[in-house]
């Protein structure tokens, strides 16, 4: 296929940089590959960024969510005057948190297969966000709890607002068929060949089960009406953002 590529870009007097082109392998053990375009060999790599988002070899979204989590506690922290101005009312200074900092973390949220590990960083980095609005040392020992209840709010990074609603509402629009045919084939589609030995990973519907309680032949009869399936993720939302 590079090749291919290759050989069609010089029709039309484009060339392929080697240099800069990476070769990713999914697959569950781990193989050496060799592919040449133009006698020189492309590089294989465990994991690269494109377009912004971290893809690995093994499939995992942990990474990209570490690097999302680290990239918005920078934006934070650069917008440090901001939480130290006094004459800011703590209810300006939360909208803008959501807008300047959750913004950068979810960044393509849509596609995330998030663990229980993935869940409990979301959900810490919120409570961080909070603590650091406040300028509250972790020295002072204050429950994550105290610090709702002093900003008078639930929980709402992880599903209230965000990640839950904005991967139902893709969901819905794929199932409905509002989005391209290969991401429903993806989602409705089976891999031929034999599952490896050992406990399965963790797919992208996976979630939506948690959440929901529906298979997938449930929730796409169910999205095809807007009104019900908005109430559907208005219910998951409490099951996500879990005190």
């Amino acid at each position: 296929m590079a090749t291919a590529i290759d050989e069609t870009g010089k029709d039309m007097n484009l060339k392929l940089n080697v240099r800069k082109t990476k070769l990713l392998v999914a697959e569950a053990v781990e193989k050496e590959y060799n592919i040449t375009i133009d006698g020189e060999k492309v590089e294989q790599v465990d994991h690269f960024k494109y377009l912004g988002s971290v893809k690995t070899s093994n499939a995992n979204c942990t990474a990209d969510i570490k690097a999302r989590i680290g990239m918005s506690k920078g934006s934070m922290i650069e917008l440090q005057d901001l939480w130290n101005d006094r004459n800011l009312p703590t209810e300006l200074k939360m909208k803008l948190i959501k807008i300047l900092v959750w913004s950068v973390l979810l960044y393509g949220l849509e596609g995330w297969t998030m663990t229980k590990a993935d869940e409990n960083r979301v959900l810490a980095a919120e409570m961080w966000f909070w603590r650091r609005m406040l300028n509250i040392s972790w020295k002072e020992k204050r429950t994550n709890r105290s610090i709702l209840e002093e900003l008078g709010m639930k929980r709402q990074l992880l599903g209230e607002l965000v990640t839950v609603t904005r991967k139902l509402t893709y969901l819905g629009d794929i199932l409905r068929g509002s989005g391209s045919a290969l991401t429903l084939q993806i989602i409705e589609g089976k891999v031929e060949g034999r599952s490896w030995r050992g406990r399965q990973k963790k797919q992208w519907f996976d979630n939506i089960k948690e959440w929901t309680g529906m298979n997938l032949v449930q929730a796409k009869r169910l999205a095809q009406n807007r009104t019900a399936w908005k109430e559907i993720w208005r219910c998951s939302q409490m099951v996500a953002n879990r005190q």
